[in-house]
């Protein structure tokens, strides 16, 4: 399957996933969400990115059911109306998600978890996040190319502005200078990851 990544860094890159590679993000994905399985899931991000594709088929694979939402309006009703226990959306999403809430009274008493992916989480917006949705909110950091590379439960982030998470056991993630060397912790660089 071709999957399109988010074209954070500039044009979205058509990318190749076998079935091997496919396995192991849904397998991974479910892993990291061992309690969000069996449950109504609505994936803003959508089925032509990864973050969608893979976490549908995560959900289905567990026996989930999977909604979709292409708009904060229509996003907060689909809560609301289905019960949905996970939701899924993008560190944008989540922030457009709140400003709407704000204006309009909608039940997401069935939320369980929140898993944002795609962008840091301020202390602050994590902070928003859990009163107006739920408590338990998963932070996740990744690419398309590499799948989740840190990860963390947003109680652990807590008072630890610029982090997105701690680095997945499976992942290798290094620093290094403009000429390709390991630059000592607390140096700026460029970042090397593989899982």
């Amino acid at each position: 399957r071709l999957i399109l990544s988010s074209g954070t860094t500039g044009a979205a890159k058509a990318l190749a996933f076998t079935p091997r590679i496919l396995a192991d993000r849904v397998y991974t994905r479910i892993a990291l969400n061992a309690e969000s399985h069996a449950q109504r899931t609505l994936l803003a991000p959508g089925l032509t990115s990864q973050m969608g594709w893979v976490g549908a088929l995560a959900s289905l694979t567990t026996g989930g059911f999977v909604l979709f939402s292409t708009t904060a309006e229509t996003t907060l009703q689909m809560i609301d109306i289905y019960g949905v226990t996970n939701l899924v959306v993008t560190a944008n999403q989540i922030r457009d998600l709140l400003a709407f809430k704000e204006k309009q009274n909608f039940s997401v008493e069935s939320l369980r978890t929140v898993q944002i992916g795609g962008g840091l989480i301020s202390d602050v917006l994590l902070r928003r996040v859990q009163a107006a949705f739920c408590h338990r909110v998963l932070c996740r950091y990744g690419a398309t190319e590499t799948g989740i590379v840190a990860f963390a439960p947003g109680h652990a982030l807590a008072g630890l502005e610029g982090a997105v998470g701690f680095v997945a056991p499976w992942a290798q993630v290094e620093m290094l200078d403009d000429e390709g060397r390991l630059v000592p912790r607390g140096a700026s660089g460029r970042l090397r990851v593989r899982t």
